[in-house]
């Protein structure tokens, strides 16, 4: 993989401002056959901005989103509840400790595929 900073938006973790990402990015000589939003609200404004139904380019979410099903569009998924739980034990754990060691959790993630993952870039 290249180094491609051009291509990264980190500012647009919102509706809005992946909205406005994408655009820039579409906009650009040689715009991107493949995104990846970071989260729900991101994901959001991703379809926003490329429209529906969208097939010029892949898409994947990441955390699931409201119609997203309904418009195919796969999704990295979590389960929130999960990631609650073993929050809270981090967070009573360090009330009965302050000084204990921190910890690296990973929660398992599953790959709803529902198409956009799939879609052929127009290259």
């Amino acid at each position: 993989m290249t180094d491609t900073p051009e291509y990264e938006r980190l500012e647009g973790a919102d509706c809005a401002g992946a909205e406005e990402s994408v655009r820039d990015l579409l906009a650009l000589p040689d715009p991107p056959s493949e995104i990846i939003a970071g989260n729900n609200r991101a994901s959001s404004g991703v379809t926003r901005a490329l429209g529906y139904p969208f097939d010029h380019l892949a898409f994947i979410g990441f955390d699931d989103f409201e119609l997203a099903d309904g418009a195919g569009i796969s999704v990295i998924a979590y389960d929130p509840a999960e990631l609650g739980r073993r929050a809270a034990r981090l967070a009573i754990a360090r009330l009965d400790d302050p000084v204990c060691p921190s910890h690296r959790l990973e929660i398992p993630t599953t790959l709803n595929e529902r198409g956009s993952g799939e879609r052929d870039a127009a290259l």
